[in-house]
């Protein structure tokens, strides 16, 4: 079982090199990642079924098993894509399904791996140094061909939301320098002009000076300090030198001055999307949507909001389902507050990641499965240390 777990993990790895490696604009390079994550999945899904037995997963924390069931939702309606059920909106592209089961997939396959021990330390490691590496690689993209608009040199990759998603794994892993993490992954995500991502982080920075003390008291001074200072200093200077006026630019141009909308348009494509399902005066379209990705044919887009996409495709009974997931979510994550407050604080991070780009960008991007990473990972902390304070 550890070899096939060491197998999975490194297709994982694999996926997320050849993924950043073949950027999306080189289209003959598409065949590649997805043959690699096609069987990334496959291994992955092997291992987790392999566990099912031995950890009733679904037992310890129950918002997976309703995680699970909206998974099923999804399959459901894209398979009713197929019949142009329920409208002629409905999209029969695979990719957003695919894109979700992975997710929650790799998110089990952490969980499993901490849970059996079959994560080591040096394979967490190599995992933590790959998704970083992939971030800086798409900051020097975005820096040697950076685009210009309006004379200003701007520069926007979503590599902010890499760090972000990383944030809670590595505060964990460097527990002893969680601030100096934090600012460091804070001035990366600068760099990469994502406004998105430097939202989540405004929240999260909110959210620690009010649980300080449980960031405080993880903190132990040695040699590193010194090494995560220069690596501050260093960052500082290079945001200042390469990447400050772009997000000047950027943050200064959140709200478009001519037409009022926030985010590159995105309140008119939510506004546009919201008053369809509204106005659609029917009473199938209220309750279940209209149907797989259809908001793509209905403005042109999709939603680039969880929230707003989940309810004009499947209605109040998908995004009711999808909010349950949320809430069972935290209430587990409020449960392990009782015997580590920190793992607690760093699973809310999680949740408010989710929750941010969910509401900015959307969460079912192949990018996204850094975030179950970290939420596989610290969840399967979490069940080793709740099984200890039990005994």
């Amino acid at each position: 079982m550890k070899i096939l777990f060491k197998i999975a993990l490194y297709s994982i790895l694999l996926y997320l090199s050849i993924d950043v490696g073949i950027r999306g604009e080189i289209k003959e390079g598409r065949p590649i990642v997805q043959a690699v994550g096609g069987l990334s999945t496959l291994l992955i899904v092997w291992y987790n079924i392999s566990n099912i037995k031995r950890f009733t997963i679904g037992t310890n924390w129950r918002f997976i098993t309703f995680w699970s069931y909206f998974i099923a939702l999804l399959s459901i309606y894209y398979l009713f894509s197929f019949l142009n059920l329920p409208s002629d909106f409905v999209d029969t592209n695979p990719r957003n399904l695919v894109i979700a089961i992975y997710g929650f997939a790799v998110f089990v396959f952490f969980y499993y791996g901490v849970v059996n021990n079959h994560l080591s330390k040096k394979n967490l490691n190599i995992v933590l140094l790959i998704v970083i590496i992939n971030g800086l690689f798409e900051i020097y993209y975005a820096v040697a061909f950076v685009a210009i608009k309006q004379g200003v040199e701007v520069i926007n990759t979503s590599a902010g939301y890499i760090f972000v998603m990383i944030l809670p794994l590595l505060m964990y892993r460097f527990r002893k320098d969680n601030i100096w993490i934090f600012i460091i992954t804070l001035l990366l995500t600068m760099m990469t002009g994502k406004r998105g991502a430097l939202v989540i982080y405004g929240v999260l920075f909110i959210y620690s000076i009010y649980n300080f003390k449980s960031i405080k008291n993880q903190i132990k001074l040695n040699w590193k300090v010194f090494l995560f200072l220069g690596i501050i200093l260093f960052s500082y200077f290079f945001l200042m030198e390469n990447a400050f006026e772009s997000l000047e630019n950027r943050m200064g141009n959140i709200v478009h001055k001519e037409k009022g909308t926030i985010g590159s348009g995105r309140d008119v494509i939510w506004s546009t999307l919201f008053l369809a399902w509204y106005n659609s005066q029917s009473f199938i379209y209220l309750i279940f949507g209209f149907g797989f990705y259809a908001t793509s044919s209905i403005e042109g887009h999709i939603a680039h909001n969880d929230f707003v996409e989940f309810l004009v495709d499947f209605g109040l009974l998908g995004l009711s389902f999808y909010l349950l997931v949320l809430g069972k979510f935290y209430i587990a994550v409020k449960r392990i507050k009782k015997y580590n407050k920190y793992l607690s604080l760093l699973l809310v991070f999680c949740l408010i990641i989710l929750l941010g780009r969910g509401m900015i960008a959307g969460t079912l991007r192949t990018d996204n499965i850094i975030l179950s990473i970290s939420m596989g990972y610290l969840l399967g902390i979490a069940t080793i240390q709740r099984k200890y304070n039990e005994k």
